[in-house]
């Protein structure tokens, strides 16, 4: 069995040499406090804060279902904007347009751009305020953070990277309301096209059965029918009340038994006639008003989609015309007035000038994630 660590031994050697030791900590202490305060050269901060993209659904999303789904919105999602914020792409604008070469001393490096890329990291950074728990997080807002030497370099840089992220993001939401006006387009122009084909058959099918309105033609057929109905049963009644008096050879007797058969004639007729003019046979119209009913909800269908085609059409248009800045500030640059860190401080926590400590909170839940890039 391994007896316990003591620690009792090493204890009385650190209590023996306690003046050596808190002698080193204070020249530590000093030399650290001379080189940041004295010789480490210092760095200022400015930075922008904006608001992400407003979200805004397309109709065809809105109907049950979400017909369209996510391929209809033209708006940037706000994760893009990290891929964006971090494209070699713009860095490479900026590392090029401020000299950042000569900054981090890399102009004769063999690889000085991904040197510069690593090194710039520290320099140029994205802060994300979420909101969220339970690992639903969403994006609030966005700061960017520029720290340099040079105040007014500091605030150019920061105005500039946010110039060159809000116009890829607005090319980025034209370049989708072209495509999706394209999209819509063409499917609108083959939506016109079946609606033609269904018209045209609906009018053949129309003109071969004499059915131009089954609701009004069945709506007469009925009451013609009802009171040919109610008009036999009337001579039926009256018969039987002269045949009580009369022989069956009396003429009003006689005349009622013609006109009864004639109305029986016009009943069979109304209910057997294939071939209707006005009024359409009842067996008739039992056969042709579900194909009626069909092609009247297939036509109603094709126009209210290609309605709501043309809307999307006009809106996808309208989006792809847009030239104006989809992100918001809230919170502008301004040249830097005192000292934020020193340059070998990185993005640590030692501070030059009160008050300017950045927190660095847990990603996930409520608070600021930071992003380096």
């Amino acid at each position: 069995m391994k007896k316990p660590f003591d620690l009792s031994s090493y204890i009385i050697v650190l209590a023996q040499n306690w003046k050596f030791l808190c002698l080193n900590c204070f020249i530590a202490s000093i030399i650290a406090i001379i080189y940041s305060f004295f010789i480490a050269e210092k760095q200022y901060l400015s930075s922008i804060t904006f608001l992400p993209p407003y979200e805004e659904k397309s109709i065809l999303s809105m109907l049950p279902g979400g017909v369209g789904g996510s391929f209809f919105s033209t708006d940037i999602i706000p994760q893009q904007i990290i891929t964006i914020f971090e494209s070699k792409a713009i860095k490479r604008k900026i590392i090029e347009k401020y000299n950042f070469y000569n900054k981090y001393k890399l102009t004769e490096s063999p690889n000085k751009f991904e040197q510069t890329l690593k090194r710039i990291k520290n320099d140029l950074t994205l802060e994300i305020d979420e909101f969220g728990t339970l690992g639903v997080t969403k994006h609030v807002s966005y700061t960017i953070k520029c720290y340099h030497t040079s105040p007014d370099t500091s605030y150019e840089v920061v105005q500039y990277l946010f110039a060159l992220m809000d116009s890829v993001i607005n090319e980025v939401s034209v370049d989708k309301g072209r495509r999706n006006r394209m999209f819509v387009d063409e499917q609108l122009s083959i939506n016109l096209e079946i609606l033609d084909s269904l018209q045209k058959d609906f009018e053949k099918f129309q003109i071969k059965n004499k059915v131009y309105n089954i609701p009004n033609q069945l709506q007469l057929a009925l009451n013609s029918y009802g009171h040919l109905k109610a008009k036999l049963l009337a001579n039926e009644i009256k018969m039987k009340s002269l045949q009580k008096d009369y022989n069956d050879d009396y003429p009003i007797i006689l005349a009622l038994e013609k006109e009864n058969s004639v109305i029986r004639s016009k009943l069979a007729t109304m209910e057997k006639q294939s071939t209707p003019d006005v009024i359409i046979g009842l067996e008739k119209s039992a056969e042709v008003l579900p194909q009626y009913t069909n092609y009247l909800r297939e036509v109603e269908v094709q126009n209210k989609l290609i309605l709501l085609l043309t809307q999307q059409l006009e809106e996808a248009k309208l989006k792809e015309a847009r030239d104006i800045s989809s992100l918001k500030v809230i919170d502008p640059p301004f040249i830097p007035e005192y000292k934020s860190r020193c340059v070998e401080c990185g993005s640590c926590a030692l501070v030059c000038e009160p008050g300017a400590i950045d927190f660095n909170y847990p990603a996930g839940g409520t608070g600021v994630v930071y992003l380096k890039g």
